[in-house]
């Protein structure tokens, strides 16, 4: 019987559900991945970004103070993120998928301490 996920089971997204929707657990963003991203309006590599300054960036989010580069705040803490190794910018992770578009880019210069 072949797997549901194909040939490569070990790349499933583990699952739950709750009657009426199957939900992806929260997977991180594949280090593969990462290795060939960059800032889509620099070129500038990116990396993700460590628990402390995950931390950092979402209790500045928490204040309300921070803004997208399209000038909306940002109103969901990252439960992951993405930050060019310059350290200029900021790229949310939702459930392992790097969301790379130059409107909804984080700038740091925003963040005190960043």
């Amino acid at each position: 019987m072949r797997a549901p996920c194909g040939d490569r089971p070990d790349r499933c997204r583990p699952v739950t559900y709750d009657g009426r929707h199957a939900r992806f657990l929260n997977m991180p963003v594949s280090p593969d991945l990462v290795q060939i991203l960059c800032c889509p309006e620099t070129k500038v590599p990116v990396e993700i970004v460590g628990a402390e300054r995950l931390a950092q960036l979402n209790a500045a989010i928490a204040t309300g103070s921070v803004a997208y580069a399209d000038g909306s705040t940002v109103d969901e803490p990252l439960q992951e993120a993405l930050a060019t190794v310059d350290g200029r910018t900021v790229y949310r992770v939702d459930e392992g998928i790097p969301v790379m578009l130059v409107d909804r880019a984080i700038p740091t210069a925003q963040i005190a301490g960043w």
